[in-house]
């Protein structure tokens, strides 16, 4: 059984609570929030890396509006620079804001989990729906095909 990257940053994300000091958390971090940005799988594009930063909320903010530092747009041209100043950002901050952030992660991870379930079952429904009907225009065919010949022909 292949374990998906989102199994494992999940199962990473949910052990994060138990980690012992605030450098130990900090380096589970480093090593998630690296996953996660780099995963194609989990961000196809990175204009949806772009919409995840933008609504992380950052703790204590003294506005309801004050989010996850805005970056310039060409700072999402690539994901290694994006990185890098998300992992600044771990590296500076307080430890209240990595549990935020390792749970804003989660949710996401969560979200996008559910969508794949969602798509995933309503693909499925789609097949047996076509094989159903491809199967009764087969039988439908088949009848035509082979019906009796009535007296008057």
């Amino acid at each position: 059984m292949e374990k998906s990257p989102e199994n494992t940053l999940y199962n990473r994300i949910s052990r994060i609570r138990k980690a012992d000091s605030e450098e130990n958390l900090r380096f589970e971090m480093y090593a998630i929030v690296t996953a996660f940005i780099l995963s194609k799988e989990i961000f196809k594009k990175n204009i949806d890396i772009q919409s995840f930063i933008e609504n992380v909320q950052e703790p204590n903010s003294v506005e309801e509006k004050e989010k996850f530092k805005n970056y310039r747009p060409y700072i999402y041209d690539s994901r290694s620079v994006l990185l890098s100043r998300v992992l600044r950002k771990i590296e500076k901050g307080e430890k209240q804001f990595l549990y935020h952030f390792a749970l804003d992660i989660r949710s996401h991870i969560e979200k996008q989990y559910d969508s794949i379930i969602y798509e995933k079952s309503k693909e499925t429904r789609s097949n047996e729906g076509d094989k159903r009907a491809s199967s009764i225009n087969y039988t439908d065919s088949l009848f035509e095909k082979f019906k009796r010949k009535g007296n008057n022909e």
